[in-house]
């Protein structure tokens, strides 16, 4: 029998006896019977007073099934989370408990989650024969913002307790530095405001600008990690550039991320000053290491007559300098020129190409018979470049005098020889053997006698 029905038996005894002890002592005191009304008073104190005691809700008529309706009434169930905030994709323990143990049979406490939007629970939990408590698993689902709702476990009574499921949010996107070189990769790094949970976290990346950064669609938080990695690759801009890199899962984060250029920043030449013919060696130095597939440098000459240069160089991948080959040819005097390179600024180097020159000539011997020959020899002031140097040999009258049209002074070598044959003549006859360079010349004198007669 519930505790309402007892209460209100109890409170029907109870005006009666109140009824009937009122009429008495009215009925005394209007036949002015002073003892009996005092006696009638006392009277109605003591039934109140046992009334009131009688009148306890928890109290019995009797025993067996009243006894035993009170001992089921007796239990009480309670309910709780530990922890009592989690964060989405989280689990936490919640426990039920009872005042008493459970009775043979066990108990089976019903549980609900007042939004199931926000946490579930299973539909009940038994707490077993013997037991006093029994837990179960409270699965917080994804949420938007932090949100608190209400857990109920109820077994006749019912009990509530408050639980709260935070949001997983985004905390940053960044990279090790602000920038970087065109045509090379950067690692960026995306941050939760807290532990992934099971199966991780797919955090979405986008670049405002894919010609100047390029990033993947997404990138994991693995189960267990606060932060990720992911790659960006840079493009092949010529200019600063810059592009926001943006981060979303729950709400977005973005970073700018800024390219460069990759430009030539230094040119050497070594050496300075070449000699005509020969080479000297050109150098040129990036501002970063070249990207895969090496990068082209483009040279340039003031004067490529002079000192050539090819029409490009590649900077192997992974270096930040690369060489080419500067060819001069032969000028007849003095001729400085510029060697620049781009893509860069104010990178260039200046060249000298000097002159091969007749530094001597002799002619051996100077004067011959008609028909005789002699001997020419020249020396220039540096050796020969590869492939030999060629010297221009001239006779003022060829009929007295032949000469070759050159004399070839080998490569590395710094003289060469040659045969000047005399001609038939009646008379003494004077001659003039030349030799010549585009930078200058030498003479002898040669004189042809006619034969003996």
């Amino acid at each position: 029998m519930h505790r309402g029905i007892l209460f209100r038996l109890h409170a029907i005894r109870f005006w009666r006896r109140f009824v009937i002890t009122r009429q008495v002592l009215l009925s005394l005191v209007c036949s002015a019977s002073k003892t009996l009304a005092m006696i009638a008073l006392l009277y109605l104190i003591v039934t109140i007073t046992v009334l009131v005691s009688a009148a306890d809700p928890l109290d019995t008529f009797g025993s067996g099934a009243q006894g035993t309706t009170r001992a089921s009434e007796a239990l009480q169930v309670t309910v709780s989370a530990s922890p009592s905030t989690v964060f989405a994709g989280y689990t936490a323990v919640g426990t039920v408990n009872l005042n008493a143990s459970a009775p043979a049979g066990g108990v089976n406490v019903t549980l609900t989650s007042s939004d199931t939007s926000v946490f579930t629970v299973p539909a009940s939990v038994t707490i077993l024969a013997g037991q006093k408590s029994a837990t179960f698993t409270i699965t917080a689902r994804a949420v938007s913002s932090q949100s608190q709702r209400v857990i109920t476990a109820t077994y006749g009574t019912s009990s509530a307790s408050f639980f709260t499921v935070k949001p997983i949010l985004l905390d940053g996107v960044g990279f090790d530095q602000s920038w970087g070189f065109a045509s090379h990769t950067a690692t960026g790094t995306v941050k939760l405001n807290a532990l992934a949970p099971a199966g991780g976290i797919n955090v979405t990346l986008t670049s405002s600008d894919t010609s100047v950064v390029t990033v993947p669609a997404a990138v994991t938080v693995l189960t267990g990690q606060k932060s990720a990695t992911f790659t960006s690759t840079t493009g092949s801009v010529t200019s600063q550039s810059s592009s926001t890199i943006t981060a979303i899962y729950g709400i977005s984060k973005s970073t700018s991320f800024t390219v460069q250029p990759i430009s030539v920043i230094l040119i050497k030449v070594d050496p300075p000053r070449v000699i005509a013919g020969y080479t000297a060696t050109g150098t040129v130095f990036l501002n970063t290491t070249a990207p895969a597939g090496g990068f082209t440098v483009t040279p340039a000459s003031a004067k490529p007559s002079t000192a050539m240069v090819p029409a490009s160089v590649i900077v192997p991948a992974g270096s930040n300098l690369g060489t080419f080959t500067i060819t001069t040819s032969s000028v007849p005097s003095q001729s400085p020129s510029t060697i620049t390179a781009t893509p860069g600024v104010a990178a260039s180097k200046p060249i000298t190409v000097l002159p091969i020159l007749v530094r001597h000539f002799e002619v051996n011997p100077l004067t011959v018979f008609a028909g005789g020959t002699a001997t020419g020899t020249v020396i220039i002031n540096n050796p020969a470049p590869a492939g030999g140097f060629n010297v221009t040999v001239t006779s003022s009258i060829p009929a007295v005098a032949s000469v070759p049209a050159f004399v070839t002074i080998p490569a590395g070598s710094s003289s060469a020889s040659f045969t000047i044959k005399a001609g038939s003549v009646t008379n003494v006859s004077q001659n003039t053997i030349k030799v010549a360079t585009p930078g200058n010349s030498d003479s002898r004198p040669f004189t042809v006698k006619p034969p003996v007669p």
